[in-house]
């Protein structure tokens, strides 16, 4: 049987309890706790690493970080997320474990003058895209998605040596769950169900898993700009028939 032939393609569903012989139902519709159950059975194999957040979810003003727990999934009817909890609310009993600084880190000036200020300016452009205006955390850079300085909460990995991630990248599962499979999964089952809605299921969903897993290559991006291409002209309304 061909790679990808539509039996093969369309295994994205997962077991509800994660053996491989229990009735697989969508990613998507799975419950939180069975989620995260399958994704801590995933992650025993990689080491995570632990990161420094604020101590509440939304700022207000200048505020201390202090250690978080464990990435899990949250989710609601439309899409999913990754995000921790505060495992103490002081910040004196848990810095201690790697010498957080107290103070932002200057970035090394190994770059050049032009490549710095070209990095700040796009990183600038994304900050001010992706959020309204907020925090400020000066001296920080987003080593996900590039924004510079990090709008709105920021949090800092406590192996790694001045790596910092915004709220978005953070909740995306950067710096640990790239190669997740089980997110990899629900990620994909989430774009096919919204455009199957959008599409006001029109199109079989076949098609658009097929463009999904082999046109697009699992790119959900690429994969809900092609879909909306597509959605457009199945929904398109023939002026002469009105």
């Amino acid at each position: 049987m061909s790679l990808f032939s539509l039996p093969n393609v369309l295994r994205r569903s997962v077991p509800s309890d994660g053996s491989d012989n229990a009735p697989a139902v969508r990613p998507s519709v799975v419950s939180t706790n069975d989620l995260n159950a399958q994704l801590v059975e995933e992650a025993k194999h990689v080491d995570q690493h632990l990161f420094f957040g604020p101590q509440q979810t939304v700022f207000e003003g200048e505020r201390q970080r202090v250690i978080h727990g464990e990435r899990k999934i949250q989710k609601n009817a439309k899409r999913f997320w990754l995000m921790s909890e505060p495992l103490s609310m002081e910040r004196d009993s848990t810095t201690s474990l790697i010498g957080f600084p107290t103070e932002p880190q200057t970035r090394s000036g190994g770059l050049t003058s032009k490549m710095s200020a070209a990095t700040r300016f796009l990183g600038q452009k994304v900050a001010q895209m992706k959020f309204p205006p907020s925090h400020v955390n000066e001296d920080s850079f987003c080593d996900g998605c590039g924004m510079d300085p990090i709008v709105g909460n920021m949090y800092s990995c406590s192996k790694c040596v001045n790596y910092h991630l915004c709220e978005s990248c953070y909740q995306l599962g950067i710096h640990g769950f790239e190669d997740s499979k089980l997110l990899v999964d629900v990620r994909e089952d989430f774009a096919l169900r919204k455009v199957m809605e959008d599409s006001k299921n029109k199109v079989p969903e076949e098609v658009f898993t097929v463009l999904l897993k082999t046109v697009c290559r699992g790119q959900v991006d690429k994969f809900n700009f092609l879909a909306k291409w597509i959605t457009a002209v199945v929904l398109v309304v023939d002026p002469r028939a009105r």
